[in-house]
């Protein structure tokens, strides 16, 4: 989603304009970025997926957790940041049938092998990789990409699907929680749409309502909560697979520091029923995810190798 160039200094009476118009009982959520400032997250998602087909029925559950670090390297007139994104660590375990299990850690001695091997072909081949971000401090993404060369071996290990990493998608999978131009009290609702091109199922939009529950105090700091449901829809059908989402329901909370200027930490839980055809045959699965995100020491350093 692109964002319209603005005048610097339009933008910097309008932020003025915002911040003096707000209320008592009313906030401001900005992020705020400092040149050299560096963030660090750890993102941990649980999968649950069954798929059926007629013949039988097939349960797959994978745990990930990625290590990231956000340096910022500039912020210009207009408060929008280059930042450096880097996953410094990857860990995979992968629950499949017949008990069989399968695990990655990127920090590992001993090369992957098997399973573990293709897993690491594709996303363990993003370690160290500086992906540029350019964000707004309302937590949009302007411009996200890989270096090229690292584009090129994705595509090599993974064919088409390596174009979920084209800067066009890298852009939107990087929006932050997306904040609303004015200010928010308890109970205020707003939207933001992303649009996620996936060349085997099409275009997937991804609107997320987010609501503003006040302040609240968590582990002696005093924090922003908000709640935050997403619904997905396949408005075309323009990939090899035709997907009908049958019944989805997800929600999420977010605590954000408005003095930091940063997500101290969230979670979201999210289920899905979709019947997808292929060549003639349909898939039916379900899939129950859970995500979380928390903010890290800056000054943590990833694991020593196992």
């Amino acid at each position: 989603m692109s964002i319209p160039a603005r005048c610097t200094g339009a933008v910097a009476l309008a932020v003025v304009l915002v911040a003096a118009s707000a209320s008592p009982g009313q906030k401001v959520l900005r992020y705020k970025f400092t040149a050299g400032q560096t963030h660090r997250y750890a993102v941990t998602q649980k999968m649950v997926q069954t798929v059926a087909t007629p013949e039988r029925s097939v349960k797959i559950t994978l745990t990930q957790t990625m290590d990231t670090r956000q340096k910022t390297d500039a912020v210009d007139a207009e408060g929008v940041a280059s930042i450096v994104q880097t996953v410094e660590r990857v860990r995979m375990d992968m629950e499949l049938p017949q008990g069989r299990k399968v695990l990655y850690d990127s920090a590992a001695k001993d090369p992957p092998e098997g399973v573990a091997k293709a897993y690491a072909s594709a996303v363990g081949s993003l370690v160290d990789r500086p992906i540029q971000i350019r964000l707004t401090p309302l937590g949009e993404a302007r411009k996200a990409e890989l270096p090229a060369d690292a584009l090129a071996g994705l595509k090599k290990a993974v064919g088409p699907a390596a174009d979920i990493a084209s800067p066009e998608n890298l852009t939107q999978l990087n929006n932050l929680a997306v904040f609303p131009q004015e200010p928010v009290s308890a109970g205020h609702t707003w939207k933001h749409q992303a649009a996620i091109t996936n060349p085997a199922m099409g275009k997937l939009l991804v609107q997320t309502t987010y609501r503003y529950e006040g302040e609240e105090t968590r582990q002696g700091r005093n924090l922003d909560k908000i709640s935050f449901n997403m619904a997905l829809s396949f408005p075309e059908k323009e990939g090899l697979a035709a997907v009908n989402i049958k019944a989805q329901e997800s929600q999420g909370t977010i605590y954000f520091d408005s003095a930091l200027g940063q997500i101290i930490e969230s979670a979201s839980t999210a289920r899905l029923k979709l019947a997808t055809s292929v060549a003639g045959m349909t898939l039916d699965q379900d899939m129950e995810m859970a995500t979380e995100v928390k903010l890290k020491p800056a000054e943590t350093q990833p694991a020593e190798k196992p």
